[in-house]
């Protein structure tokens, strides 16, 4: 089978998932808690998006920039902005990719373009998986009471270290083989061959990149969660903030494998689970992460991507008329 249709067939997964979930809820209930929304929390809802797309502009622009590709501000938002919209509709956020278009046609290679992209979206595996990893440990104290949440969470940690120390010398293998899966066969082996201007590239901007990208990269995801947050308070739920960030932290971590367009239906169905827990019905339940990805963020994204995408077309026609 091939790659694509390989994807394709796994996005139904998601899919599906959303669709038994729907057919388990009372129908009535959304309609009532759809009416009774507080709509006034929707500035404070575009002022956390647009910090959040600032923060990850900021993180990508540190990799860009040690590269020695000094873009402005507002061209970096632009060409993120648009590529975060199309993450939000692609499996495991696939078009956050599309960023080696834009680079390559100001000219930089295939390889040294994705070097930053790469090292721009292991970041959000890293956070994601941290905090996952609490996430996880958190919630299976919960479930297991009997098992101490230091000792779980410790022992996550060090099977993590141990893996890295014993396999370091196959990362750059596994690298590679990620990086197959994800882009087309002739841009692959434009890669493999060369590879070695990649790990050039790769080794030095990753490490002394490392600070001020996972700083941007936590307050893009506390901005992340604030969304979140405010799409609860909306629906006039009171639930913690440390709680609701725990479970979108599992949730956009399960996003990542390419089983659902955008984590539709995985994403339901661990908020599902996970507020159950804290006696929050169902239906509002799946509201609170359909209503902030699939409705908000896919509206919110596309209105400033199209924006964005006018924004440097005008800046691409005012560059050719100089020429």
């Amino acid at each position: 089978m091939k790659k694509k249709n390989y994807i394709k067939w796994l996005q139904l997964f998601g899919i599906i998932l959303f669709v038994i979930i729907l057919i388990r809820l009372d129908f009535q209930n959304i309609k009532n808690q759809l009416a009774q929304f507080k709509w006034s929390w929707l500035g404070a809802y575009a002022a956390g998006l647009i910090l959040m797309l600032l923060f990850k502009v900021l993180r990508w622009r540190t990799a860009l920039n040690k590269q020695g590709i000094n873009y402005s501000i507002n061209k970096v938002f632009a060409i993120n902005t648009i590529t975060s919209f199309w993450g939000l509709i692609t499996p495991g956020k696939l078009g956050e990719l599309a960023k080696v278009v834009f680079l390559q046609k100001d000219g930089y290679s295939f390889t040294r373009s994705l070097v930053s992209i790469i090292i721009d979206r292991l970041y959000d595996v890293i956070i994601l998986m941290l905090l996952g990893v609490f996430a996880l440990t958190y919630f299976i104290s919960i479930i297991s009471p009997h098992f101490s949440i230091i000792i779980i969470f410790f022992g996550l940690i060090l099977a993590v270290i141990i893996f890295f120390y014993f396999f370091k010398d196959g990362l750059w293998g596994l690298l590679k083989k990620l990086v197959r899966y994800f882009i087309p066969l002739e841009k692959y082996n434009t890669l493999t061959k060369e590879w070695n201007i990649f790990k050039f590239d790769f080794g030095k901007v990753f490490p002394s990149t490392i600070f001020p990208m996972l700083f941007y990269s936590l307050l893009a995801y506390l901005c992340y969660y604030v969304q979140i947050y405010v799409v609860a308070l909306g629906f006039g739920i009171n639930i913690s903030f440390v709680y609701l960030g725990l479970c979108s932290s599992l949730a956009a971590l399960i996003s990542l494998v390419p089983i659902s367009i955008g984590g539709l239906g995985t994403r339901e169905a661990v908020f599902l689970y996970l507020l159950s827990k804290v006696s929050i019905s169902s239906e509002t339940a799946v509201l609170i992460p359909f209503i902030e990805g699939s409705v908000f963020a896919i509206i919110f994204m596309g209105l400033l991507a199209l924006g964005c995408h006018f924004f440097l077309e005008i800046k691409f026609n005012r560059n050719a008329e100089i020429k």
